[in-house]
């Protein structure tokens, strides 16, 4: 039997299908189809909620219809990173509005639609994407539009949590904000050092004190659109591994071919299936987003650094259902126990 999760995250709204009862230990593997519309959900616009509303709606008709998915097994939720910038921002009003239009477009009243906390999503994801037998010695940090979060366990039931409310998205718009229009690359990335050096005197040492973080030893692998989009650009020859691995200082030499010679990375001769995986990240990630993503990205490697720019860190390619595979296993799990909990009384 099939089930679906949506997430309505900071850039777009995801769905994935997923099938458990398939005989493997690798929730990826369990994955029959997963896409995202992109809305730009956290601009909190009528333009942008409109088009996150109707990517709610399309994504919910192609689990029900097209994957004939019982609609009580299509299960919806919204990202934390939502959460979080919409309380920086003061649009705390946005999520419930959002919740109301979608229970009134798919006509259901009793929807629920489940605002998952930073804790959650961090477990989710690494549930997700880390292997049972590495979840003490491997940290995971998912760098999303709206926030980063990960972490570790540290037993089989005990997660420490790794978040910083900043993401690629949201770091970019709030300096593009700052930026005098027309707002050039120049102009824009002097912003965002400024901006990330705040990052990196509060958030990111708040961030690893609170995750409990005592070896710089751990296996750190990032995850998130900006490490597919860097690992892919800075390293096209590695097109099709999975996991990339690169050190600070490729990753600070990538960001400054970002600034000083975008098109050079953008553009070269290079096969098909790398040009269509630039034309996917293109898409995504305009010069800016890109470069403000990667800045973030760059000062939390430099907090694990012990001897500067040698530690190698892993990067995950093509995990686009990101923490809903769990979720969706989570979902079901609690559904179960309830139905359970009810036939007993």
């Amino acid at each position: 039997m099939q089930y679906a999760g949506i997430e309505v995250g900071s850039k777009g709204v995801k769905l994935c299908i997923l099938n458990p009862s398939l005989t493997t230990s690798e929730l990826s593997k369990k994955i029959i189809f997963d896409t995202t519309i992109n809305s730009d959900f956290i601009k909190f616009s009528p333009s942008t909620n409109g088009a996150t509303l109707l990517a709610v709606l399309t994504l919910f008709k192609l689990a029900n219809q097209n994957y004939d998915i019982n609609s009580n097994h299509i299960f919806l939720a919204i990202s934390s990173g939502v959460k979080q910038t919409a309380e920086r921002e003061n649009k705390d009003d946005e999520i419930p509005l959002l919740v109301s239009k979608i229970k009134s477009l798919l006509l259901d009243p009793e929807r629920e639609v489940e605002l998952i906390s930073v804790y959650q999503e961090s477990i989710y994801t690494h549930k997700s994407i880390i292997p049972a037998s590495e979840n003490m010695t491997t940290i995971i940090i998912d760098i999303g539009s709206g926030n980063t979060k990960g972490g570790y366990f540290i037993s089989s039931n005990v997660f420490n949590t790794f978040n910083i409310p900043w993401g690629t998205k949201s770091t970019a718009n709030v300096v593009e904000k700052a930026c005098d229009s027309p707002c050039s690359v120049e102009d824009f990335s002097d912003l965002l050092v400024r901006k990330l050096n705040k990052i990196s005197e509060v958030d990111i040492p708040s961030a690893v004190d609170k995750c409990g973080i005592t070896s710089y030893d751990f296996k750190i692998l990032f995850s998130g659109g900006i490490a597919w989009a860097s690992s892919t650009l800075a390293k096209p020859d590695f097109l099709s591994s999975k996991i990339v691995e690169m050190s600070y200082d490729e990753v600070n030499k990538f960001q400054n071919q970002l600034i000083k010679n975008y098109e050079k990375i953008t553009g070269g001769d290079h096969n098909q299936q790398y040009l269509d995986e630039k034309y996917r990240i293109q898409k995504v990630f305009n010069q800016k987003s890109l470069i403000g993503g990667n800045g973030l990205l760059l000062r939390i490697m430099k907090k694990f650094e012990r001897v500067s720019g040698t530690k190698k860190y892993g990067f995950i390619k093509n995990n686009k259902a990101g923490w809903l595979p769990a979720y969706i296993l989570d979902k079901i799990e609690r559904k179960k126990n309830s139905e359970s909990l009810n036939t007993s009384k």
